[in-house]
């Protein structure tokens, strides 16, 4: 599912630069899992594109 969004001609290196990626950010992307992870609070979606109301798009 992932691959599906990535163009042909950039998948050959695709793991190499995502495990890059991860490893530049692996502090911040700790944070975030703290706080978005399995059985953390949602984030505040209110009145966004992504809150469960239409009324606030």
């Amino acid at each position: 599912m992932a691959l599906s969004s990535v163009r042909d001609g950039e998948r050959a290196d695709y793991a190499q630069r995502l495990e890059a990626f991860a490893d530049r950010h692996h502090e911040r992307l700790k944070k975030i899992c703290a706080h978005t992870g399995q059985g953390a609070a949602p984030p505040n979606t209110a009145g966004t594109r992504w809150s469960a109301s239409p009324k606030a798009w």
